[in-house]
């Protein structure tokens, strides 16, 4: 019955149409484990090879190599081809399970090959996409991030996608085939297994089948998603980078047009980078640096890319997140209170406007008054190169805070106030 559940799954979404080869990535938890049985089953009928690929992360010692040799028994006992890959991870900056899966993925590739005719395996169930759709909402998201794991992605294939764990567990149970379970599953120092062990099973016991609701849900929004990628891409050929056309559309439409836009530029953006390209469209004129050498520009109406910003700038900051502007790395952070730096929380409030000196600004010096930019900046020997890109925090036409220099006597933090520290930290361009 199981078994039919998957053959629908890959028949509704063409998942082997054209293909003669499966390449099944396979761990030896209940969940991979359950796959292989299930493509075992069905190979016959869809007539494609199949193989098994194990990658082993040896980030558990004996017990990584024990689920090697599982898997390779496995393999032997069901007459499948069998391919083995392992490696040390460096995280590098990226986190260790960011680094696990692109090596895990990296191998997957290698005994894929070049074949236009193979596909990829993995044994994400409703269970993996729903731990992953409240990821995303928790973190900040998108209409497509609330979509979840998509059945198929490019050459990657999900078969078990409709399954939830505890029926991918029954699958080897009435196989009479075990199943690894992997320790580092149960570490709660990792965001998605709190809300495996800890959220999911709240949220099924406040309401049983909230897991397929979850899914249901992410199907909608990848439908939803697929319908505005078109109208944007529509939208795009008709108008390309046009911020009055832009205004026009609604702000799902709007987001979408957005990820065309920075995708066709080599970008990945997140909901917080459309966000902050969102600030642009109503300025005249503006710049928003979006890393160290690539700036988003409006100016003559239209929107563009380049190497160097053009003055003026102007860039929102909410303090959410940090924002790359005039060669620097601006950001808020709670940290200890320094009375220089730190800004009243509610001189924040709804953000305010990055923005590069202009001659004749004025600042409002603690316990100085109010005194030059220019003189100020000459006073505190910032070089001149320096002070043409120096970021300031402007709100309602007063400037709350330059770089190096602090916040404002009106915008500072008293001690026992609630506050907000704002650092800018110097970009390699």
């Amino acid at each position: 019955m199981l078994t039919s559940k998957v053959r629908r799954t890959l028949l509704s979404y063409g998942m082997l149409d054209g293909v003669s080869r499966v390449v099944a990535a396979v761990s030896g938890g209940a969940d991979s484990v359950a796959m292989l049985l299930c493509l075992k089953e069905l190979q016959e009928e869809f007539g494609f090879s199949l193989c098994c690929a194990h990658f082993n992360h040896r980030l558990r010692g004996a017990e990584s190599d024990a689920d090697e040799a599982f898997v390779k028994e496995l393999c032997a006992r069901l007459g499948v081809e069998f391919r083995a890959g392992g490696g040390e991870i460096s995280p590098a900056g990226r986190g260790l399970e960011d680094a696990a899966r692109q090596a895990r993925y990296g191998f997957l590739h290698s005994v894929v090959g070049k074949d236009p005719h193979t596909r990829i395996a993995t044994a994400h169930t409703q269970n993996d996409n729903a731990e992953t759709v409240l990821f995303h909402l928790a973190r900040g998201t998108g209409l497509r991030g609330a979509g979840g794991i998509a059945p198929v992605c490019g050459r990657v294939i999900r078969p078990m996608i409709d399954l939830t764990r505890r029926e991918t567990e029954a699958i080897c149970r009435e196989a009479g085939v075990e199943f690894r379970t992997d320790s580092s599953n149960k570490d709660k120092r990792f965001s998605r297994n709190r809300i495996r062990l800890e959220v999911l099973p709240a949220l099924e016991e406040a309401h049983p089948g909230a897991i397929e609701n979850i899914a249901r849900f992410a199907r909608a929004a990848r439908a939803a998603t697929d319908d505005l990628t078109v109208r944007a891409e529509a939208f795009w050929e008709q108008n390309g980078p046009d911020p009055a056309a832009m205004l026009r559309l609604s702000e799902a439409l709007r987001a979408a047009v957005w990820q065309v836009f920075l995708e066709r530029a080599g970008l990945s953006p997140d909901a917080g980078t459309i966000s902050r390209c969102e600030a642009l469209l109503p300025r005249e004129r503006a710049s928003l640096q979006l890393g160290p050498d690539c700036y988003l520009e409006k100016r003559y109406g239209r929107l563009e890319f380049r190497e160097k910003a053009l003055q003026p700038q102007a860039a929102f900051f909410s303090g959410e997140e940090p924002v790359f502007f005039g060669g620097y790395r601006v950001q808020a952070e709670k940290g200890p209170f320094d009375r220089r730096f730190s800004l009243r929380a509610e001189a924040l409030a709804d953000g305010a406007w990055l923005c590069a000196p202009r001659p004749g600004d004025r600042f409002l010096v603690p316990g100085v008054g109010h005194r030059n930019v220019a003189r100020i900046c000459r006073d505190q020997k910032i070089p001149r190169e320096k002070r043409e890109g120096l970021p300031m925090l402007v709100k309602n036409g007063e400037i709350l805070w330059i770089a190096q220099i602090g916040a404002s006597a009106d915008a500072r933090a008293e001690k026992g106030q609630d506050y907000i520290n704002i650092s800018a930290e110097e970009c390699s361009t």
